[in-house]
């Protein structure tokens, strides 16, 4: 070989390969599959087969698992649901119930409420009247006057009595006030007084709304 020979394929060398990095034998040009050999092809075609039913199985268990995903959350988003439905029911319930025993029990107010005069005084007879005593006259609201005679025993809820009985919107359970006097004086609060002790003979009495 000539110098010069020698000095192109030194600088064609230098050209293609760098001295950074050891030199590395060339790789084999790759084989197309067809000119392997027969028994050669038909193993690369089987690996072929194998990795792509691989592939393909994994991609059908990513599949299931996200199936699986939804289907639980639909399944547990119904439960939730259908629990809520039954809560609300429950409480809805409770909540008539307790409506229920609330109307159905009278208010504190109700059951403190004492029986008034007038109730008392239907659930009483009216006494016959004696042939002498207490001469008084009633003045009721509707202008009617009534004179009845009361034994002096009798105590003014007596008097009361009679007015009760003579009154049809008395009847009904209309209160009413008994006025006597000069000037005019509530009899309320001698209701259980006798007739005698309040000084009630030859009174006229009214009865006012």
């Amino acid at each position: 070989m000539t110098s010069a020979l020698f000095a192109e394929t030194a600088m064609d060398f230098c050209s293609r390969y760098s001295f950074d990095k050891p030199p590395a034998a060339p790789r084999p040009p790759k084989k197309s599959v067809q000119d392997l050999p027969e028994e050669d092809q038909l193993q690369a075609a089987m690996r072929a087969s194998l990795q792509g039913n691989a592939a393909a199985g994994n991609d059908d268990d990513d599949d299931d698992d996200d199936m699986d995903m939804e289907e639980d959350y639909e399944y547990n988003d119904g439960d939730s649901d259908v629990d809520d439905d039954n809560a609300n029911a429950a409480d809805e319930a409770a909540a008539a119930e307790n409506s229920a025993e609330t109307d159905s029990k009278p208010s504190a107010t109700e059951e403190a409420k004492p029986a008034s005069l007038i109730d008392e005084l239907l659930k009483m007879d009216v006494p016959d009247e004696p042939a002498s005593g207490a001469r008084i006259q009633l003045r009721l609201p509707n202008g009617k006057r009534v004179v009845r005679k009361f034994n002096p025993s009798d105590t003014v809820r007596t008097v009361y009595l009679v007015c009760v009985h003579s009154n049809e919107e008395a009847k009904g359970g209309k209160d009413f006030k008994l006025m006597a006097g000069f000037p005019p004086k509530d009899l309320i609060d001698d209701v259980d007084a006798t007739v005698e002790a309040c000084k009630l003979s030859g009174e006229v009495i009214t009865m006012r709304w």
